[in-house]
């Protein structure tokens, strides 16, 4: 069976999403091949070797007028073209969308194409038609909103992510089937490092025996990033054993990373970790105290599943489907810079009894994560829905 991804390698979580889950079905059908075309470079994220081919689509930039529109629509028709010769030169048994672009390229290039969306977050605000007036952010959002209706099947990561599309968008998606397959997660993050393997990334870090505090993702403005460094300030003046570590990948905002920049240049204990191997996130996993997740949304959260298969404590906002996973203590209501700052303190004052209430958690979690069900369950998937 072959089978084609069109996908942003980019874009930190979803992409490790879509990642992991075609690494851990190749290993259980060797027959599966996947083909991989994408826009832009290969992220440090990408691992070679789990694609047959791989297409690296070539778009133009330009200057003002009309800067943004016209790369918008160069995409699209650079995607068009890539994926007209890459039909000319396979056959494809299914076709598995995760970027919108590339899907609208799909569908101009193969009239009568279908496809499997795989959805794993929102690119485009859904309240811009409410917030803004901007033509071109709507325009983009038509364009994503169009991609998902018109695939054949729509696979989510949980029911909390269907509820959300219905909810939000049902009058388009109302008659679109929906198949829940949750996101798997890393082998490396299920794996128990020595004591010598988690001092010896301290060393490197020059951590040496403070606690570590962690926020993994995409650091973006709407992620509530700028109020969670203003929140660890204050617990690192009441607290002065405390590292703040942002582990992120490429796709930064660059006035957010100079603001962070400049804190540290002060001397603050903040240590930026760009594009950290799998390895090396996963030890810092191991090596924290506890995770923060501030985000104001979020679809169904890795970062909150590496957390609890890593027995790392994580606080989170009410966004996604976290209070379906974690309990109320670990929930927090917004993200504001004092409501953080409260309940990193609360946890600090009380870390025992939030360790031991995390471990009850983790080990329902982990009883009710079945990797084997996941991936058989997704190859079912495109089994039963090849052209």
């Amino acid at each position: 069976m072959n089978i084609l991804v069109l996908a942003d390698i980019e874009t930190g979580g979803e992409w490790l999403a879509i990642q992991t889950m075609i690494e851990k079905t190749r290993k259980r059908n060797r027959r599966i091949k996947f083909y991989l075309a994408a826009h832009k470079k290969i992220s440090p994220l990408f691992k070679k070797g789990l694609f047959t081919k791989t297409y690296l689509i070539n778009h133009n930039h330009y200057n003002k007028p009309f800067k943004h529109y016209r790369e918008l629509f160069d995409l699209i028709n650079a995607g068009r073209k890539s994926i007209s010769l890459l039909f000319k030169q396979h056959y494809f048994d299914n076709v598995i969308v995760s970027d919108y672009l590339l899907g609208i390229s799909y569908l101009l290039s193969q009239k009568k194409g279908k496809y499997l969306f795989f959805f794993h977050g929102v690119k485009n605000n859904h309240r811009v038609f409410i917030d803004t007036f901007n033509h071109y952010l709507i325009l983009k959002k038509l364009l994503e909103v169009f991609t998902w209706t018109m695939s054949k099947k729509t696979i989510v990561p949980s029911k909390k992510t269907k509820d959300f599309l219905i909810n939000n968008y049902g009058f388009l998606l109302k008659n679109k089937p929906f198949f829940i397959v949750p996101n798997l997660i890393q082998n490396e993050f299920a794996k128990k490092y020595s004591p010598t393997e988690i001092n010896q990334l301290r060393k490197s870090l020059g951590i040496k025996k403070n606690k570590i505090i962690l926020y993994s993702g995409r650091l973006v403005f709407n992620k509530g990033i700028e109020n969670l460094v203003a929140g660890f300030l204050r617990i690192e003046a009441k607290y002065p054993k405390i590292t703040f570590i942002i582990a992120y990948p490429d796709g930064f905002d660059r006035q957010l990373i100079n603001q962070i920049k400049t804190l540290i240049n002060r001397g603050k204990k903040i240590i930026l970790m760009n594009n950290p191997t799998t390895i090396n996130l996963a030890r810092i996993y191991q090596a924290s105290a506890l995770a923060i997740l501030p985000s104001p949304f979020e679809i169904s959260s890795l970062f909150i599943r590496e957390a609890l298969i890593s027995n790392l404590p994580i606080i989170s906002t009410d966004t996604g489907d976290a209070k379906n996973i974690l309990s109320r203590h670990f929930i927090i209501k917004n993200n504001k810079t004092n409501t953080l700052y409260n309940k990193i303190d609360n946890f600090l004052n009380n870390e025992r009894k939030y360790k031991r209430d995390f471990l009850k958690i983790t080990t329902f979690f982990k009883f009710q994560y079945n990797e084997e069900k996941i991936i058989n369950n997704f190859i079912k998937i495109l089994r039963a829905y090849e052209k």
